[in-house]
């Protein structure tokens, strides 16, 4: 629910980013992320947001790169 995800992550809903979560919380992405130039996240406010290396990504502790996660747009 909105409520609990800003009760575990402090962020509202829109503007969720996996830096600053608690680090025993895994972050799932797919794997296909790693191919891209960059994503465009949440910046942990509503009113903005990160362009960022997928590479960067990678060297958070508690991410967890998953095969198969996303499917592709026809």
């Amino acid at each position: 629910s909105p409520e609990e995800t800003q009760s575990v992550t402090g962020m509202t809903i829109g503007g969720v980013t996996v830096f600053g979560l608690p680090e025993d919380m895994p972050i799932y992405l797919a794997s296909e992320l790693r191919e891209l130039d960059y994503v465009i996240l949440g910046s942990g406010t509503r009113k903005g947001k990160l362009k960022i290396d997928p590479a960067e990504l990678a060297k958070l502790p508690n991410v967890l790169f998953v095969e198969g996660l996303s499917k592709p747009m026809d």
